[in-house]
């Protein structure tokens, strides 16, 4: 019976796979930026960034960028840099790192990978399964407080 059950919960989860780009280390010059292409030629995906500058006391700027020239994620100016976005579709995005420094240049290491099969709730929706979990939680709790309640004699 248990294998049955994990078996009907993997047809339901689906397949997902992970595609991990290899991390590099690049020397970024003063004011200038380094970027990498991401094509997704069959399915969106998620794209998990993570960017540590190994310069100390340096910071730098990371944007996702869709071609043309449409920033569509960036960061703040950080030491670490770490974010993940669901790309909206298929295309050719560009992750670009942006030395902010104007005096020295700048070691970032750079690691990133794309999931597929993984569906984003829209932020409307996240907001109303925390309310109905709430919810359902208040009500089993006053549920079992009115149950329990002639029993401990308050």
């Amino acid at each position: 019976m248990t294998l049955a059950a994990l078996a009907l919960l993997l047809l339901v989860v689906g397949p997902r796979s992970r595609v991990d780009l290899p991390a590099e280390v690049w020397l970024v010059p003063p004011g200038e930026s380094r970027r990498f292409d991401v094509a997704l030629k069959q399915k969106a995906g998620v794209l998990y960034l993570n960017c540590r500058v190994l310069t100390p006391q340096a910071k730098v700027r990371v944007a996702v960028i869709r071609k043309p020239s449409q920033i569509i994620a960036q960061t703040t100016v950080e030491h670490v840099a770490s974010f993940r976005y669901a790309l909206p579709g298929l295309g050719i995005y560009t992750v670009q790192v942006r030395n902010e420094e104007q005096r020295r240049e700048v070691r970032v290491q750079v690691t990133a990978s794309i999931a597929f099969g993984i569906r984003e709730l829209s932020p409307a929706r996240r907001t109303l399964v925390v309310v109905l979990s709430l919810a359902t939680f208040a009500l089993l709790a006053c549920f079992a407080w009115r149950r329990l309640r002639g029993a401990i004699r308050l």
